[in-house]
């Protein structure tokens, strides 16, 4: 995996099998190895403590359960946290999930924080709004903002998709 401004990735796949967890691992792998920073909208990640929980654990390498042989140190945890903080940035507007609003908010975090990529987990939580479109012409539409976006502020940007349903074909 190469990790490319002005790129948009879409990740799918089966209900509970990592897709979050996997995307989580990849931007902390781009913040270790080149310093980038990332927006983040992941509304099934709440309260927002708990996804910097994931992600400090994730830096660290060790849990921050009580109960865990492998727990982390308050200095450790600590060191995480510094490192989280300067490196993601959690967007959950209260008034609306729009993308136009999830738009804005990454806009804003790359002219003042310098955010080098985003991630929207999962598309379905965003407010989909058709607008009398069909549904083909309403998500060829969303990809299109979502590509000039990427393009004109030169950001990885990172969609998961939850299926509706698995077929078992």
């Amino acid at each position: 995996y190469t990790f490319r401004m002005g790129e948009f990735d879409v990740f799918t796949g089966i209900p509970g099998h990592g897709k979050t967890s996997f995307c989580f691992q990849l931007m902390m792998n781009g913040s270790i190895m080149y310093g980038w920073k990332w927006g983040v909208f992941s509304p099934e990640n709440y309260p927002i403590g708990e996804l910097y929980e994931t992600l400090v654990e994730m830096y660290i390498g060790k849990s921050s359960d009580i109960e865990s042989n492998s727990r982390m140190t308050i200095n450790e945890y600590t060191r995480g946290m510094d490192f989280v903080n300067k490196h993601f940035f959690v967007v959950y507007p209260e008034e609306s999930f729009s993308l136009g609003i999830i738009l804005q908010r990454f806009r804003y975090l790359v002219q003042t924080k310098g955010i080098k990529g985003v991630l929207v987990d999962p598309f379905n939580q965003l407010d989909h709004s058709y607008n009398g479109m069909s549904e083909a012409n309403y998500v060829a539409d969303t990809l299109n903002q979502i590509r000039k976006f990427t393009k004109a502020n030169d950001v990885k940007f990172i969609v998961i998709a939850h299926p509706i349903t698995m077929r078992s074909d």
